[in-house]
């Protein structure tokens, strides 16, 4: 008799420990079950890669829920990735512009399907379709644009989306991968060739690792060593750019390759056995799952930014301004829960990741020893002296050096503008309910956090939509939220200032109204005229659902919707036709 069939847990980073094995050097510490989720039996270059650069990033990756933003760059190449795949199985005389379109119908429906909503509302129906045309044509014209580069009805395509799976190299490891394109050349042999969507960075500098090109020759191998037949043309194409990047094929680099990954088959399989990953600190730390929680990531943030011969300081700053970003965006370390043990077996709990949400000023721009602007990070007494205990009384406003307006500043370097900045006075703070300091907006209070939670956001929907990012744009977009932030507000509650609960909500409300209906770029006056009134509109219908979910102070209720001129069952609310539903919408 069979075993009953067990259902896998849901993966989860609990119950990792982050273990000291020598002064400054950490391994995660994982169950027998994370391990197994880390494990592959048949490795692709991917894994290999990732395994190589962080053992602790691969287990924790692998051992956390993925939630991916449709309009994230990868999602979006997966969508151009399945267009062309199917476009270029077509005979060659039906590779037509019209073909794009239709498979980029066919992808972008089962992306965004109505059937996938949990409601059928009118405005959630309208929104998906407005996210899902915006979605379309960005990777119909990501996938088109390889016609930049070659004519379709000219390329001998033998394949696309080779399936390499549990094949074996040519020294013995169990692989798997796809070959997005398999060519047949003049001269009876193959090209083998990989799409890109990202952003061409040029050609790697030869002195480090090139990962595409050892991805292209372990590729090579598997096809050679399975199927017999010669590969001689090794090619990567950037349909964005556009771009066609050919390979070298120089047999001892794809041996090291080669090499390299049976090595990583043995390390990664020591690592499960052993269920303990160690933690390599590297370029890549901002951008991973544990950039909060691990004790040596190397996190550049722009106090450390220091200008060199061969990288000047505006560089220093961008890198580190990107870098630091990312990792605010990530899991805080009292999410993830991750303890750190000392050598000692001493528990010291979830790292203090407070560097990543500080109020205090944490650098400066100053002259070093040499006489040399640097950004240096701002010593105890600098940011003591930049604040005010909120024991003490209030001290008049500290005088404030003229600043050119923002129109002006736009045209000078970040190096230029901390420069400026640097210069002014220490400005002065209070307690958090004192929304001002003299004239000034106190910058430790409620207002000025719910300000910068809009600023923030507001940055971030631009660069997922594309838009320019310069000092007008993002004021004049982060504004726009802050006048529908003030009137939700007033709507539900009466009053105006960002200093309130009440404010707080409302831009948890617009910022989840947004993400919801997208902001129409491009758009006429009218376009945005009703695009803020519907933003208006169903943050303040977040609001009173708010405030109705705690109006229901009785445990033992029937399932109904309270909404004016009746009550309606959740059977009648989500059924797509029911007049129900539809005056719920209308209320809202």
């Amino acid at each position: 008799m069979s075993e009953p069939f067990q259902a896998r847990k849901p993966k989860s980073v609990k119950g990792m420990r982050f273990i000291e094995q020598s002064p400054g050097s950490y391994a995660l510490s994982v169950s027998a079950e994370q391990a197994k989720n880390a494990d592959r039996e048949l490795l692709s270059h991917s894994v290999a890669e990732a395994v190589e650069q962080c053992p602790a990033s691969h287990a924790a990756k692998c051992n956390l829920p993925r939630h991916e933003h449709p309009f994230d760059a990868n999602v979006l190449g997966s969508g151009s990735h399945d267009i062309l795949e199917h476009f270029y199985l077509l005979p060659p005389a039906k590779r037509l512009e019209d073909e794009f379109r239709r498979l980029a119908d066919e992808v972008s429906e089962r992306k965004w399907s109505e059937s996938k909503l949990v409601d059928q509302f009118p405005q959630t129906l309208e929104a998906n379709r407005e996210l899902r045309a915006e979605w379309h044509d960005t990777v119909l014209n990501w996938a088109m644009r390889i016609v930049l580069l070659e004519n379709p009805q000219d390329v001998d395509v033998v394949g696309t989306e080779v399936e390499l799976k549990g094949l074996l190299t040519s020294n013995g490891v169990s692989s798997t991968g796809k070959i997005d394109r398999v060519r047949r050349l003049p001269d009876g042999s193959f090209g083998s060739d990989d799409y890109k969507f990202g952003v061409w960075k040029g050609v790697p500098n030869p002195k480090f690792h090139d990962g595409y090109k050892a991805q292209q020759h372990l590729y090579r191998d598997l096809y050679v060593t399975n199927f017999g037949v010669p590969v001689d043309s090794l090619r990567i194409i950037y349909p964005r750019e556009p771009i066609i990047r050919d390979l070298d094929i120089v047999e001892s680099e794809q041996q090291a390759t080669l090499d390299g990954f049976k090595k990583t088959r043995a390390k990664l399989t020591g690592l499960v056995k052993a269920k303990l990953f160690p933690a390599t600190p590297g370029g890549l730390c901002s951008w991973c799952d544990l950039a909060r929680s691990c004790p040596v990531a190397n996190i550049p943030v722009p106090a450390n930014a220091v200008g060199t011969r061969w990288k000047p300081l505006e560089v220093a700053l961008e890198k580190a301004v990107k870098a630091d970003a990312s990792a605010r965006t990530k899991r805080s370390a009292d999410e993830l829960g991750i303890h750190v043990i000392t050598s000692l077996g001493t528990d010291l709990g979830v790292l203090d990741d407070s560097r990543f949400h500080s109020e205090a000023p944490t650098f400066l721009i100053a002259p070093n020893e040499r006489g040399v602007d640097v950004v240096r990070e701002a010593t105890a007494e600098e940011v003591a002296a930049a604040q005010t205990p909120a024991e003490t009384e209030t001290p008049p406003p500290a005088p404030v050096s003229e600043a050119p307006r923002i129109t002006e500043v736009e045209s000078l370097s970040p190096f230029e503008r901390l420069k400026m900045s640097s210069t002014r006075a220490p400005r002065p703070e209070a307690r958090m309910d004192q929304e001002t300091v003299g004239v000034e907006l106190n910058l430790m209070s409620h207002a000025a956090r719910n300000s910068s939670d809009l600023a923030t956001f507001a940055l971030r929907t631009l660069r997922y939509n594309a838009q320019p990012l310069t000092a007008t744009s993002l004021n004049g977009f982060a504004s726009v939220l802050g006048t529908i932030t003030r009137r939700v507000e007033k709507i539900v509650s009466g009053n105006q200032s960002l200093n309130l609960g009440a404010a707080s909500r409302a831009v948890y409300s617009v910022k989840s109204a947004v993400d919801t209906i997208t902001p129409v770029f491009g758009g006429t006056e009218d376009d945005w005229a009703n695009w803020v009134q519907r933003i208006e509109t169903l943050a303040v219908s977040l609001m009173m659902t708010a405030e109705a979910i705690w109006n229901q102070d009785s445990l033992e209720h029937t399932l109904i919707y309270p909404q004016p001129g009746g009550p309606a069952t959740l059977a009648q609310l989500f059924t797509p036709t029911s007049s129900a539903a539809n005056a719920a919408l209308a209320t809202a």
